[in-house]
């Protein structure tokens, strides 16, 4: 006796054309505008628990916002124009309430099971099926279909959003003009940015992980726009009101920084221009004196205020460490190296290194007289 086994693919298949189904087949079971309504709270309500879930244990908003880029552009040879931009906006929101809100874990996953619950509750009080049960033989899970149940759940899961702007927009009073581009498919230019989705999924994902790096940060893209927030501070003298400090003066540097300031002055730096010493040219005593500055338990805890220690590491760059003496006023030029160092500006190619950070600390040795 001979047995074949054979698999089938169906070569022809849409995805544009799967969705139009399937979101014609889920709006049957949300006619009721009560019903509608609720799933457009409930929705975005349970991803915001799911997204706050994950940032409760990556401490960043940066995964969030990487799955949603992926997600979007997976989604734009799919959607009409209408329910793209709607589900666009619904994720931006969803990723900026989960990173302002920041939910504890119990209270993120309590949010994500409410938001399930309560569509229930609302198909419930409505009079209407769920989508689910299409699937479920009536209930909420197919225990004789497992695989099948799972692949349907997943790809409701998948599509949700979508579908509930799908559900919302026969409920919009629009122009006629403005609707029929809403109901068209995305501009064939927009699609083609899935094609280079193998390019852009880590440009996103390396983007994201320079310019989100620290917290302060929020949701800056721009490479320009999150130096206004990266401007930390610390007393190396004084006490910087952190808890757990105890002795100040032991942890002072005020001796380690007359020590650099001596051995500086003795150099005689120029009256009429600035001088600076590169620390790797330094003798032993101010060498010294600059490293405990420079791994000094007050500057770490600056930089742990914003970089936890589970998550992000903290090293000195010795290469780009100097003493510098800046000169005298030089009110005639627009911009020299004295002004420089007091200006927001990215230093090098640092920027545009992925998931690396750059501060240029500044320890003063006395008063700043001369530059603006």
């Amino acid at each position: 006796m001979a047995t074949t086994n054979s698999t089938s693919f169906d070569l022809d298949y849409d995805p544009a054309k799967h969705y139009e189904q399937l979101s014609s087949e889920f709006a049957k079971y949300h006619t009721d505008p009560l019903n509608v309504f609720v799933h457009f709270l409930t929705t975005p309500l349970g991803m915001i628990g799911a997204f706050s879930l994950m940032r409760y244990y990556t401490k960043s908003s940066s995964l969030a916002m990487t799955v949603t880029g992926l997600y979007l552009i997976s989604l734009l040879p799919i959607l009409p124009s209408g329910e793209f931009l709607g589900t666009a906006l619904l994720c931006g929101l969803i990723v900026l309430a989960s990173k302002l809100i920041r939910l504890t874990l119990w209270t993120g996953f309590g949010l994500l099971v409410a938001g399930y619950v309560l569509q229930d509750v609302a198909h419930w009080y409505t009079g209407e099926k769920t989508f689910q049960s299409t699937y479920s033989a009536g209930g909420q899970i197919d225990l004789a279909n497992p695989i099948f149940w799972a692949q349907s759940f997943l790809e409701h899961c998948y599509y949700l959003l979508p579908l509930v702007v799908h559900s919302a927009m026969p409920f919009l009073t629009l122009p006629a003009e403005f609707k029929a581009i809403l109901d068209a498919p995305v501009p064939p230019s927009m699609q083609q940015l899935q094609v280079f989705a193998w390019f852009l999924g880590p440009l996103i994902c390396f983007t994201l992980g320079s310019y989100c790096i620290d917290s302060k940060n929020s949701m800056c893209l721009f490479p320009g726009t999150p130096y206004f927030y990266r401007v930390l501070r610390c007393s190396l003298t004084k006490p910087n009101n952190y808890p757990e400090e105890e002795s100040i003066e032991k942890e002072s540097k005020k001796k380690d920084i007359q020590i650099i300031r001596g051995w500086t002055m003795d150099q005689g730096p120029a009256e009429e221009t600035s001088s600076h010493w590169w620390y790797r040219d330094l003798p032993a005593a101010p060498k010294e004196a600059f490293d405990r500055i420079a791994t000094s338990s007050q500057i770490q805890r600056m930089f742990r205020s914003l970089f936890g220690e589970s998550h992000y590491c903290l090293d000195v760059i010795e290469g780009m460490n100097e003493i510098y003496v800046s000169g005298p006023s030089r009110q005639d030029e627009a911009m020299n190296s004295d002004h420089v160092f007091f200006s927001r500006h990215v230093d090098g190619p640092w920027g545009f290194v992925p998931f690396v950070s750059v501060y240029r600390c500044l320890v003063g040795m006395d008063k700043n007289l001369l530059v603006r």
